[in-house]
């Protein structure tokens, strides 16, 4: 017999002599015969043989490379709270342009892209990031800090922007027609007219625009983060922007100074970016999944990626 047999025999016997007497006389036990000790030393070396093994999985699946797992596996690995939600069944409306997504993720996929000051159905409400809504049949999740239940907020937002807006528009067309007042003398008034309708037609397009009409690909917005536009990378930040704006103006740039409905800082009819001053000057314009950018600042991203664009927004 190999030493390690028998001392893992002399081992196992007094483990069976340490047994009671009973479960030594019972009929089912192995005895203290030599077999009944080797048929229980066998039965140990299995035991612990699978004890080893299952350490080996366990080792195995402890050290699996996070790289390779998927967002839910990490989730799960980590522990992380699941997102639960009380219900609810009222009307909620958007304060800034957002999306609703198809799980209470920044990274999920969209499910529809909605307009500042759009209605929603909020179905599950918490004290975590996504509140739960139904858009068209179909169960999503919006950031809930974009949302409120005060339709009074809203209202008075949009009349107090419409009022600015009207005015905006009565002074563009003044200095249209304030421009062609000569020709107004001679029998013109109408084609200026007719100038100062069709400017009020376009700055009403770019006060309602979303996206920009000649890209397909995706759109910044504040769940999304970053995306590649037609440019290049596209990130977005909100800052106070009159030192932005006053050295625009010592540039000779009087544009005028708005938000968009969809929440874009603009400089007359472009969204404010921010961009590598040597590849994009200042003063000039470049194409955003949103719109076109007049190009306005600069950060210290300007020095990692040369191509991107900050976007001007109030998210």
């Amino acid at each position: 017999m190999h030493r390690k047999s028998f001392v893992t025999l002399i081992t196992t016997a007094a483990l069976v002599l340490a047994q009671p007497l009973t479960a030594m006389a019972s009929p089912s036990a192995p005895g203290n015969t030599m077999a009944g000790v080797e048929e229980l030393a066998q039965g140990a070396a299995g035991a612990q043989n699978s004890d080893e093994t299952a350490r080996e999985d366990t080792t195995e699946a402890t050290s699996a490379d996070p790289s390779q797992m998927d967002r839910s596996e990490i989730g799960k690995a980590m522990k992380l709270p699941a997102y639960t939600f009380e219900p609810a069944d009222e009307t909620a409306y958007l304060l800034y342009f957002d999306s609703i997504l198809e799980s209470p993720d920044p990274d999920a996929a969209e499910i529809v892209t909605l307009d500042r000051f759009s209605e929603v159905h909020v179905t599950g409400t918490n004290q975590m990031d996504y509140w739960q809504v139904e858009w068209e049949g179909r169960t999503g999740y919006i950031s809930s800090s974009i949302l409120t239940f005060d339709e009074e907020e809203i209202l008075a937002v949009q009349a107090q922007e419409k009022a600015a807006y009207e005015a905006q528009m009565k002074k563009h067309e003044q200095d249209i027609l304030n421009a062609r007042g000569n020709d107004a003398v001679l029998g013109d008034a109408s084609a200026a007219a007719a100038e100062a309708v069709a400017y009020t037609a376009l700055w009403e397009g770019v006060r309602t625009q979303t996206r920009n009409p000649d890209w397909d690909g995706p759109v910044l917005s504040r769940s999304a983060g970053s995306v590649t536009g037609p440019s290049g990378k596209e990130t977005y930040y909100n800052l106070n922007m009159s030192g932005v704006v006053s050295i625009m103006r010592s540039m000779g740039n009087y544009d005028e100074y708005w938000v968009r409905n969809d929440g874009c800082k603009m400089l007359g009819p472009y969204i404010m970016c921010a961009a590598n001053l040597g590849v994009h000057p200042r003063g000039s314009l470049v194409e955003c999944s949103l719109g076109t950018c007049i190009v306005c600042d600069t950060g210290g991203f300007a020095s990692h990626n040369a191509h991107q664009l900050d976007i001007a927004v109030t998210w």
